[in-house]
C-alpha cells in the first residue's frame, strides 16, 4: 500500500498535478508542490 502511494505521488509530481487523500476523515487535495515539500521534510540532509 505504501509503495502504491509513493508511486501515485511520483506520478503527480512528474505531471505537476495533485492527489486527493483523506486526512483525519477529511478530503484533502495535495498539489505537486505540497508533495515536494513533504518529501523534503522526510529526507534527512546528507
Amino acid at each position: 500500500m505504501e509503495r502504491a502511494a509513493r508511486s501515485a505521488q511520483d506520478l503527480a509530481i512528474r505531471a505537476n498535478t495533485g492527489i486527493v487523500v483523506a486526512v483525519d476523515g477529511r478530503t484533502v487535495i495535495l498539489t505537486a508542490a505540497d508533495l515536494i515539500k513533504v518529501r523534503e521534510k522526510e529526507t534527512p540532509p546528507h
